[in-house]
């Protein structure tokens, strides 16, 4: 070790394995730490994408008849709609469907927005200008590289428009 120190052609391979052994380490796992900060963003659009389909599909239980009569468009059963959301939630977002789930998706809200209620704050800062739907889930993941488990919360605001 002494005759490489001394040695100016050793003086590179010295610097060389000095960098290897101290700092590639760390860029190695500063590479990983954002490549699991990405694919927890990813998890997260790709699960409020979800969220957002499951409001749409709850607009086929909008009362017709009420349309008829009214310029409204509202979804009159909300007990039928809270039961179906959470149906649909549970199978879209299940752990046998997507491997990065750790458990069940738990609803924390789920409220439907009626035209007595506008305008309407969803909480997170939106103000509602027609009836629609917001829903609030929380969705346990791991993440990819680390398998750190975290629960991702996801709100949605989906609108109604005529």
């Amino acid at each position: 070790m002494i005759s490489i120190i001394k040695n100016e052609r050793g003086g590179v391979s010295l610097t060389l394995m000095f960098w290897f052994m101290g700092i590639f380490p760390f860029i190695v796992l500063f590479a990983a730490i954002l490549l699991d900060k990405g694919a927890i963003y990813y998890l997260d659009k790709k699960y409020s994408e979800a969220v957002d389909d499951t409001n749409h599909d709850l607009y086929r239980l909008i009362d017709i008849q009420n349309t008829a009569f009214n310029v409204d468009m509202e979804i009159t059963d909300d007990v039928n709609a809270k039961q179906q959301f959470n149906e649909i939630i549970q199978r879209r977002l299940s752990p046998d469907n997507n491997k990065f789930i750790t458990g069940p998706a738990k609803v924390d809200q789920i409220h439907i927005v009626k035209m007595e209620d506008l305008p309407f704050n969803d909480g997170h800062g939106d103000q509602m200008t027609h009836p629609g739907i917001v829903s609030e889930i929380t969705v346990p993941i791991k993440t990819p590289i680390f398998g750190i488990k975290i629960n991702d919360k996801i709100l949605v605001t989906t609108e109604i428009f005529r």
